[in-house]
């Protein structure tokens, strides 16, 4: 017997792993398993970037992030699920 009780669904918020979300939500429905959605911010770029502008980017791509995370809390519905957002390196 096959059983799946956690899926791993770690995503970049690209249109190619959205692709993948509907698999993994039929996989988690047939088998009664729990998603674990993952997404992690890489930390801003080294090099001779203006910190004003390295800041704004960061925080531009953590507000980008939270607008993803709520759209797929959203598509996770009522299948069990966590959804983490962490900061560091890939």
């Amino acid at each position: 017997i096959v059983t799946f009780d956690n899926i791993l669904f770690a995503t970049d918020f690209s249109k190619q792993s959205n692709i993948v979300l509907p698999f993994a939500l039929s996989v988690a429905h047939k088998y009664g398993s729990r998603i674990i959605a993952v997404h992690v911010l890489a930390p801003p770029p080294l090099g001779n970037f203006p910190t004003i502008e390295v800041q704004a980017l960061a925080a531009q791509a953590l507000r980008e992030a939270h607008d993803f995370a709520k759209e797929l809390e959203r598509r996770l519905g009522a299948i069990p699920h966590e959804a983490h957002l962490r900061k560091g390196d890939i």
